[in-house]
C-alpha cells in the first residue's frame, strides 16, 4: 500500500482472509482453489482516538 492510499484508508479497520474459490465467488476458479476476501469497517471513535 503507498503512503497515499494509507492515508485514505487510515480511518478503517482490514482484514483479508484467505478463502476456498466457492466461498469468495470466483465463478472461473484458481489453479490453487483458493482466492482472497477483504472485510472493512470504519474504525471505531475510540480506536481513532487511541491510534497515531
Amino acid at each position: 500500500m503507498s503512503a497515499d492510499q494509507h492515508v485514505y484508508w487510515s480511518h478503517t479497520h482490514r482484514t483479508v482472509d484467505v478463502v476456498t474459490d466457492q466461498d469468495c465467488g470466483l465463478p472461473l476458479g484458481t489453479p490453487q482453489g483458493r482466492g482472497f476476501l477483504l472485510h472493512s469497517r470504519l474504525l471505531t471513535n475510540h480506536e481513532l482516538s487511541t491510534t497515531s
